[in-house]
């Protein structure tokens, strides 16, 4: 989950990845009761306790190789062609509009639209690789009896966008397809795109790339979105669970720490701890070494500036009460961040 300016993950989202902001001074803000399965890395980082983060906490802005853009360039067909409810179609021909009625099954072999509406309970599977709309509209599934608001896609695509994807509640977009889809928001024109969708039982399996404009899960989940997203904004509310991974072709836009490129290590002892912890920082270079102590919620509450030629340790931790801590250890370029578990 990549921001290009600003994240902000509501209460109880789930991260299965990293969560990173490549903009200098912009921020990560995570609500109570979520848990990142990876590091956070950006300027600055919110966390309204309680939030687990399993690979810790990094001060800096997120640095990463960007996928190349596929922008949305194709002039709108003309003409207009509306499948009824509960009609079965396929559709080989480009229009500017294109309606899918309620509960309808529909092939679409064009590759050029302009708006696409899907409505209830409607099914459409989309068979090209290089797919372009301008917007594209689904209405929320049916509630009861429960029928989703499904689109396919019938091999690996790209789905550039000029204005927007907007999906309902109760969708399913890609959900149990081995196919590699990408959602390209983005004409080139300077203005602001987005790919929104109502959290309320939806499931989406893509990638979301929005260079200028935002990935917005509205209302209260549950939902799943599965892929690799980047866009200069993303936010989320309740119950959202991203699972991150490489979705967009030529792109594995991970916030790891960057490799050394001579010895360094950093040790802690013991770990857990009831006492104190004892820091010692090795290796070969005479680069200052900085320690940041920081709690749950990302509050710093120590830093300190030493080298690793001057012997012995930073002892931390006497007066801290129960609950996770993060030493971040930078020396230059390298970067380690260790959980710190202070016990009773």
């Amino acid at each position: 989950v990549l921001g290009l300016r600003d994240v902000r993950l509501g209460e109880t989202n789930t991260v299965n990845g990293d969560v990173g902001n490549t903009g200098a001074g912009k921020k990560v803000d995570i609500e109570t009761h979520s848990t990142v399965n990876g590091l956070v890395r950006a300027s600055v980082i919110t966390l309204h306790s309680p939030v687990t983060v399993t690979g810790g906490l990094f001060y800096t802005p997120a640095v990463v190789a960007l996928p190349p853009m596929l922008f949305h360039t194709a002039a709108n067909p003309a003409g207009s062609f509306t499948v009824p409810d509960n009609g079965i179609a396929t559709i080989n021909t480009n229009y500017n509009s294109l309606t899918i009625g309620k509960n309808a099954i529909v092939t679409i072999n064009g590759t050029i639209y302009g708006t696409i509406n899907v409505r209830e309970a409607a099914t459409v599977t989309f068979t090209a690789g290089d797919i372009s709309i301008v917007v594209l509209i689904t209405d929320d599934g049916k509630a009861a009896p429960l029928k989703y608001t499904t689109i396919k896609f019938a091999n690996d695509a790209s789905v550039r966008i000029k204005d927007k994807v907007d999906l309902g509640a109760r969708n399913r977009v890609n959900e149990t397809s081995s196919k590699r889809v990408t959602f390209y928001c983005g004409d080139n024109s300077g203005s602001a795109e987005s790919f929104i969708a109502n959290g309320t039982d939806t499931r989406v399996t893509a990638g979301i790339y929005i260079p200028h404009g935002k990935i917005d899960i509205n209302n209260n989940g549950p939902c799943s979105m599965t892929g690799t997203f980047i866009s200069e904004h993303i936010t989320s509310s309740k119950n959202v669970t991203w699972n991150c991974g490489n979705s967009i072709p030529e792109a594995e836009p991970v916030m790891t720490n960057l490799v050394p490129e001579e010895a360094f290590s950093v040790k802690v002892f013991p770990n857990p701890s009831s006492v104190e912890f004892s820091i010692q920082v090795s290796g070969s270079s005479n680069v200052p070494v900085t320690i940041r102590i920081i709690d749950a919620t990302g509050r710093e509450m120590r830093a300190a500036t030493t080298t690793v030629d001057k012997p012995g340790v930073l002892k931390v931790g006497r007066d801290w009460h129960a609950g996770v801590y993060y030493a971040q250890v930078s020396q230059g370029n390298n970067m380690q961040t260790i959980k710190l578990v202070k016990m009773n």
